[in-house]
């Protein structure tokens, strides 16, 4: 609890970066939880013998990395799932180097087919209920955008069966900058071939692989689904580029 949680003195010539120790080895230790309330600014800098703004500027820094968060008022809590930290910092770092949708896909892709192979190894009988689940509703859903969000969804289960949060998180990241891609290559496979049934028979076969514990094949289905998904991108992105340089 919070109340547990007593900061000590920190190093006047590297305040920040000791108080965002202090805050991250509380959080190690047990001593903040997700959802917790941090101390009241106020009382952190008079245990650590800092000025507020100098408390206030290593909080901003932990706001940046999505590990708390801020609410009307001040309070300061843990963030709620420590999962999504990584999107805001990849995030920034993706617009930073101006990556494209093709680079930030090659990296997807990549992720993707080592989470299928994790995730075979994994699986339980109610991973499976729920990837069967997804592809039910996949099957029904008639709306491009709601199908599109299932789509990714079902992508991000997967990564989460697999139990690897470094790759959960970039993989969550890589979604977050590309969200709307899914239905942009929805929109193109109905364009060219009038039906995604292509894709969604790529999904049951990854599905199927990765319940029946089939590593190699949940490997080689995910690379050939990724394979599908990139040249898509390509296609996609080859468009845009012609339609800006017209």
């Amino acid at each position: 609890m919070t109340e547990q949680v007593v900061f000590q003195k920190v190093n006047k010539e590297d305040a920040v970066n000791d108080i965002l120790d202090q805050i991250i080895k509380a959080i190690e230790d047990g001593l903040l939880h997700e959802g917790d309330a941090l101390p009241t600014e106020r009382k952190m800098a008079e245990q650590m013998t800092v000025s507020r703004p100098v408390v206030r500027e290593a909080l901003h820094s932990l706001r940046l990395l999505g590990i708390i968060h801020s609410v009307q008022g001040g309070a300061n809590y843990i963030t709620d799932d420590f999962n999504q930290c990584m999107i805001t910092p990849l995030t920034l770092l993706f617009r930073m180097n101006r990556s494209t949708v093709t680079q930030v896909q090659q990296l997807r892709s990549s992720l993707e087919v080592e989470s299928a192979s994790l995730a075979a190894e994994k699986c339980t009988e109610e991973d499976a209920a729920e990837l069967e689940w997804y592809l039910k509703k996949l099957d029904q859903e008639e709306n491009d955008r709601e199908r599109a969000s299932l789509d990714r969804e079902l992508h991000l289960k997967i990564a989460s069966i697999a139990d690897n949060p470094m790759i959960y998180q970039v993989l969550c990241a890589s979604s977050v900058l590309i969200e709307n891609m899914i239905t942009d290559i929805r929109a193109l496979v109905m364009q060219k071939e009038k039906s995604t049934k292509g894709i969604d028979q790529e999904h049951r076969n990854l599905v199927r692989a990765i319940m029946s514990h089939d590593t190699r094949d949940a490997r080689r289905r995910m690379n050939e689904h990724m394979w599908t998904v990139t040249g898509y991108v390509r296609t996609i992105e080859e468009n845009k580029r012609s339609c800006g340089e017209g």
